[in-house]
């Protein structure tokens, strides 16, 4: 089997070291030569032809073999990379609910401190009615206090962090409405709607740039070295 291959490769071989010779002693002069080098072009095209089917089916068996492996390989990984997948949403789904609960702490203080301001505020119309002018002016203070603590208070929360873990900002296109989108913007034009020219310009701007017509939300992608 191995010696018919090669004998059939020797011969492919020398029919194209001698067509591909013909090719470049041909000189173009005369109609003779034109009709001579169109049947050496006829001869190339055959020649190449039989190139392709002897290879074919070794091309067949290749691919045939590699798209087993590559099967099989999938069997093994799909659930690595399924797992994979699922502890970084558990991990992302742990980040957001920590800054759920520090943006429901903050509005609970918020909600809280404008209460009692209030109550401050009903305390210094009552001294004032009372003819306690002192009072009065000390619990406005308390008041404007409150209010202001309202406005500035916050709760830090910080994503979980662990060694080989990172994050990355990113970004997805939410809705497009064309008949709002311009032609082009910042120099780039992106219509007809160009999805990659428009996610190109809102990484290029960190996720600041409004585009009429193209609703977008940030999202974050976590690396685990």
């Amino acid at each position: 089997m191995e010696l018919r291959v090669k004998n059939d490769e020797m011969v492919l071989r020398g029919q194209i070291d001698a067509i591909v010779e013909q090719a470049h002693e041909v000189t173009i002069d005369t109609d003779d030569d034109v009709a001579l080098a169109t049947d050496i072009t006829r001869g190339i095209k055959a020649i190449s032809k039989s190139v392709k089917d002897y290879f074919e089916p070794m091309r067949l068996e290749t691919k045939a073999a590699y798209d087993a492996v590559v099967s099989a390989k999938k069997e093994f990984t799909d659930p690595l990379d399924a797992a994979e997948r699922e502890l970084k949403g558990k991990i992302t789904e742990y980040d957001a609910e920590k800054r759920r609960k520090a943006a429901e702490a903050e509005a609970a203080l918020r909600k809280a401190a404008l209460e009692e301001a209030e109550k401050k505020r009903q305390a210094a119309l009552e001294a004032q009615k009372s003819g306690d002018a002192l009072a009065a002016e000390m619990a406005q203070i308390d008041a404007e206090a409150l209010e202001a603590t309202a406005q500035s208070v916050t709760v830090k929360t910080e994503d979980a962090k662990a060694s080989g873990m990172s994050r990355r900002k990113a970004w997805k296109i939410t809705g497009i409405d064309s008949s709002k989108v311009p032609i082009s913007i910042a120099g780039a034009e992106i219509r007809p709607v160009d999805e990659r020219a428009v996610m190109a310009l809102i990484k290029a701007t960190g996720g600041t740039i409004q585009i009429p017509g193209i609703a977008y939300e940030e999202t974050e992608i976590l690396s685990i070295r």
